[in-house]
C-alpha cells in the first residue's frame, strides 16, 4: 500500500496522505478501525500503581500499540506482495507498487519541497502493553488477503485529515 504522509507542525494539527484512491480508501477504513480499538484498549487499560507520570504512561502504551500495529501491517502488506508475485505471470506486482510509489513521492515533493524526517521518544512504561495490545488488534488480513489487484489505477490523489 504505497501512501506517504506530511505532518504539519503544531504536531498532530494536520496531516496529508498522499497515494492512489484505492489505497486512500484502505487506509482510511483502517485508521478509523484501529483508532477504536486503540481508545478502547486504552480506556480500558488500568494504570499500574506506583507510576509516577500516567501521561508518560500513557504515552508510551499508545507509542507501543502503533508499533506493534505498523509491523503488523508492513508484515501482512509484504507477504501479500510477495505472494502475488509467485501466482501472477507477467509484470511483477512489485514492478507496479515501485511505480506507484514513484508517482505518489513526486506528488508529496511538489506539495512540500522541504521535509524533515522526525523521532518519536517516550518516557513511561507502558510500551510493552501496549505492543501486546497492538498485536492483538484487528488490522483486517483476511480482507485485505481477499481484495481485488485487478482494479486499474485512478491516479494518485491527497487527502487531508484534521
Amino acid at each position: 500500500m504505497p501512501v506517504r504522509v506530511a505532518q504539519h507542525r503544531p504536531a498532530g494539527a494536520r496531516i496529508h496522505i498522499f497515494g492512489y484512491a484505492s489505497d486512500l480508501e484502505r487506509v482510511d477504513i483502517l485508521y478509523t478501525s484501529l483508532l477504536l480499538q486503540m481508545a478502547h484498549g486504552l480506556t480500558t487499560t488500568v494504570v499500574p500503581v506506583g507510576v509516577r507520570s500516567p501521561r508518560a504512561w500513557r504515552r508510551s502504551w499508545l507509542l507501543g500499540f502503533v508499533t506493534a500495529v505498523i509491523t503488523r501491517v508492513r508484515s501482512a502488506e509484504t507477504a501479500r506482495r510477495d505472494g502475488g508475485r509467485e501466482t501472477h505471470s507477467g509484470p511483477s506486482t512489485a514492478l507496479v507498487l515501485a511505480d506507484r510509489a514513484i508517482v505518489i513521492r513526486r506528488q508529496l515533493e511538489q506539495a512540500y519541497p522541504v521535509t524533515r524526517r522526525t523521532r518519536v521518544t517516550y518516557s513511561g512504561r507502558g510500551y510493552n502493553d501496549g505492543y501486546a495490545q497492538g498485536q492483538r488488534a484487528d488490522i483486517g488480513n483476511r480482507r485485505v488477503d481477499r481484495r481485488s489487484r485487478s482494479a486499474a489505477p485512478e491516479g494518485a490523489r491527497r487527502i487531508t485529515r484534521v
